[in-house]
């Protein structure tokens, strides 16, 4: 191979890094808080095991319950975390094909999901 077209491919492999480092977001759950990018987000209160109240930062009300079943998938076998999200406005409940293992990722799943929308209230 010639020296250009190597790093023609290393430029592109570069470009192509670019979106997913520059778009992630930093997020933090301190005291049953979830901070993004440093602005308090949501509260997270885990009542049960893989149970969750999702509250609202300021006054406190339910905004959603998400309770992450276990699947087994036999093809890649790993048991998988997957929400099944219940919206108390609305009243629906919603399953997702997502795998969720840690609060860290669940928080990053409803954040990119936009199912809490992100208030600007600065972090304590």
């Amino acid at each position: 191979m010639k020296l250009t077209t190597i790093l023609g491919v290393l430029l592109i492999i570069l470009l192509l890094l670019v979106p997913i480092t520059t778009f992630s977001q930093n997020i933090e759950i301190k005291d049953e808080t979830a901070y993004v990018d440093g602005i308090s987000y949501l509260k997270l209160d885990e009542f049960k095991k893989n149970n969750y109240i999702i509250r609202d930062i300021r006054d406190d009300n339910r905004l959603l319950k998400i309770e992450l079943v276990k699947a087994y998938n036999r093809i890649d076998k790993e048991t998988h975390h997957l929400p099944q999200v219940y919206c108390y406005k609305s009243r629906r409940k919603t399953k997702y094909e997502v795998n969720i293992h840690t609060q860290v990722e669940l928080i990053n799943f409803i954040y990119s999901k936009k199912l809490v929308p992100l208030k600007k209230y600065k972090k304590d």
